[in-house]
């Protein structure tokens, strides 16, 4: 069992949809107040809504924006038929969030119905045997409608109703069927006995009378059932031009309301839309704005970047100065080294002298030649741990170096003293046996000084190839760094120059995009409200001053009623002021007949008392009439006002549409600056870590630099 509301004003074609509906077990609730039809459905709560779109007091099509709103009933099937309704405002209104589920032009059928419904109510399919009883139960139906009295309207030459015409034409079918079938018997009867049976033929006679009796009656019973047909389909069309009427001045009322209501969207999406125009100025102003910020930051980093450049570049130059007043230094102690040299051969020549000393000095110079060898092997040896810990122990090796530099001035200076005090030892003593070895040794020191030359020479010539392959090696070195690092700082910047180029390009390619589509988005937008707006503010503008000619009219009206009231009020108080003095002047004039001329006057004015007060009831009733017409226009302004509202609210969900894809189209402008900020972000970064790397790379050349120096300084 299925439940259905049906909204319609008319008292007949709910009748019909239930009499259509009836072989598929629905009940049906029927309500004539469109207003009051949400608080029906929600109060029932059918399976199935039917809307008659021309409604008294509203707009069917209104009524279903109200059920598909409301929390209870949005979820119900509802249909919406309707007779003088075009095919476009079925497709319009079915464009719209509340559209109907669907819509069906009258007169309607039962077949047609029957399909409307089934997609939206399982009601399956009849039996065989229901069709002829639904048709039967019809057909009573409709008869006792026809018999009903009714004034018979002009034909208006519209088509019939077709459910009606198929039933009627349905009985016809059966009742000609029938008596066919009753007359062929009969001749079949008549053919096939002999004639010498003529009791048979007269009863065959009676009965062949008898049916045609009955089809004559059959055949009156069709014609009347034609009268009825006409008479129904004059009443059906006498109501269609009533509906058609009505729907007209629904109509009328609609495009009043739907004028108004596009007027204040109008106004809405205007301000909504320069709302939004500001908040995207604002917002591209501040896009603009970080943009800048970005791309100061990226100009301070290539400051900052060039700023490293020259320092590394002043480092090095530094570095190379270094490296040279280093090389001088070198070569002032080997100035040294050789006057020590010469110190020590004028010292060894005077020692030759000294026969006492001599094998004395011959083992000191073979202990100094082994202490210089073993300098010799721990200075190669320094050397090799630094070139193998150069990159990882470099604040060792520099304390290292130190210190053996420390060590090895401390002990040349302990062999200065040391030497020095063996001098004048040997000085002493030489004086002492000078003239006792002079003789015996002075073959032996001659061949000890050969000897000592030519190792002092070999010694100089080892120390001045190792020094010139260590120089050749620091300059090889040195040249091999600063290519490879002139290489990688160049490829770094072309790299970044590139990026930031086309990354510059690609932002001021999207920025011009964004803009034109919004520009051209703006302008269109705002041409179509415009327009809109300058037809919607002509048609408000007729609209008013119609409402007030109307309203200046009925104020005229009013005024000039009370003016004639007034008029008549003075003329009446002149006419008693007047009586009043004449009855003055009577009762001194005559004394004696005072009473007469008192009784005169008093009727006099109580006669005026009474066309004053007539006057005075006639100006009131006028005033109450007039009063009477400016309430109902007034509630007129205000059920209009009510539409209009009501219709703006349908045209509200309609404009949010546009707001929404409005701020979709934002969001994916934000999505898009979002995504070049975060390339120039990730660009930023890759330029911040390849000026890490330079940096490290420069801290490496120093690192190098510094070891080569004291690789050059050690020997």
């Amino acid at each position: 069992m299925f439940s259905a509301l049906i909204i319609d004003a008319d008292g007949k074609t709910p009748a019909v949809i239930q009499d259509m509906l009836a072989a598929y077990r629905f009940e049906f609730t029927v309500t004539e107040n469109g207003p009051e039809a949400v608080n029906v459905a929600r109060t029932v709560a059918p399976n199935l809504i039917f809307i008659r779109a021309e409604l008294p007091l509203t707009s069917g099509f209104s009524v279903c924006n109200r059920l598909r709103r409301n929390e209870q009933t949005r979820g119900i099937p509802i249909i919406i038929y309707a007779s003088s309704v075009s095919q476009e405002v079925f497709d319009q209104h079915a464009n719209l969030k509340t559209h109907a589920d669907g819509y069906l032009k009258m007169p309607l059928d039962a077949d047609q119905l029957a399909e409307a419904v089934r997609p939206l109510v399982k009601i399956g399919e009849t039996s065989q045997g229901e069709p002829a009883s639904v048709t039967k139960a019809t057909e009573e139906r409709v008869e006792r409608r026809m018999e009903e009295p009714e004034p018979r309207p002009e034909r208006s030459g519209r088509t019939p109703l077709e459910e009606f015409a198929a039933l009627s034409d349905e009985h016809a079918a059966e009742t000609r069927r029938a008596a066919e079938e009753e007359n062929a018997p009969s001749q079949e009867f008549a053919r096939g006995r002999p004639s010498s049976e003529p009791s048979g033929f007269k009863i065959q006679r009676e009965v062949l009378e008898i049916r045609a009796a009955l089809n004559a009656k059959k055949r009156e019973i069709l014609s009347l059932r034609d009268e009825l047909e006409d008479r129904d389909r004059a009443i059906l069309d006498a109501r269609s031009a009533n509906r058609q009427l009505q729907t007209v001045n629904s109509d009328l009322e609609a495009n009043i309301l739907e004028v108004q209501e596009q007027l204040l969207s109008a106004r809405e999406q205007i301000e909504a839309l320069t709302r939004d125009r500001a908040t995207a100025r604002k917002r591209e102003d501040g896009l603009k704005g970080r943009l800048e910020r970005t791309t100061e930051k990226l100009k301070e980093l290539e400051a900052e970047y060039a700023e490293a450049q020259r320092s590394f570049e002043f480092q090095q130059e530094k570095a190379s100065e270094q490296l040279t007043t280093t090389i001088g230094e070198l070569t002032d102690a080997q100035d040294r080294i050789a006057r020590l040299e010469t110190e020590r051969d004028a010292l060894t020549n005077q020692l030759m002298a000294s026969r006492g000393e001599a094998s004395d000095l011959t083992e000191q110079l073979a202990d100094k030649r082994q202490e210089a060898s073993r300098l010799e092997i721990a200075l190669a040896e320094l050397q090799q741990r630094s070139e193998d810990e150069l990159r990882h122990l470099k604040d060792e090796h520099e304390r290292a170096t130190g210190e053996l530099r420390d060590a090895y001035e401390s002990h040349i200076g302990d062999l200065k003293d040391r030497q020095q005090n063996e001098l004048e030892e040997a000085e002493n003593e030489r004086q002492r046996q000078i003239l006792e070895l002079e003789e015996k040794h002075t073959d032996e020191i001659t061949a000890l000084r050969g000897r000592h030359s030519g190792e002092l020479a070999a010694l100089r010539e080892e120390h001045e190839i190792a020094t010139a392959q260590a120089k050749e090696r620091h300059e090889l070195e040195i040249g091999d760094i600063r290519r490879r690092h002139d290489e990688t700082l160049a490829a770094i910047n072309d790299e970044a120059a590139s990026q930031l180029v086309a990354l510059e390009e690609a932002k001021n390619r999207e920025l011009a995009e964004k803009e034109a589509e919004h520009q051209e988005f703006t302008a269109t937008k705002k041409a179509e409200h415009e327009a809109e707006v300058a037809g919607l503010q002509e048609a408000a503008a007729e609209m008013q001053a119609s409402f007030e000619g109307q309203l200046a009219a009925l104020d005229q009206r009013l005024a000039e009623t009370r003016q004639a009231a007034a008029d008549e009020k003075a003329r009446l108080e002149q006419e008693l002021a007047d009586t009043r003095e004449l009855a003055e002047q009577t009762i001194s004039r005559l004394g004696q007949t005072l009473e007469e001329t008192r009784a005169k006057a008093e009727k006099d004015i109580e006669e005026l008392t009474d066309t004053l007060t007539a006057a005075r009831e006639a100006a009131a009733e006028q005033i109450e009439e007039l009063t009477l017409q400016l309430t109902d226009a007034k509630t007129t302004m205000g059920d209009e006002i009510a539409r209009l509202s009501e219709a703006l609210r349908n045209l509200e969900e309609t404009t949010t549409a546009e707001r929404e894809e409005m701020r979709a189209k934002i969001a994916l402008l934000e999505e898009t600056l979002a995504d070049t900020q975060s390339r120039l972000a990730v660009a930023s970064e890759t330029l911040s870590a390849r000026n890490h790397a330079g940096h490290r790379a420069q801290q490496a050349l120093a690192v190098a630099l510094k070891l080569l120096e004291e690789h050059t300084v050690s020997p």
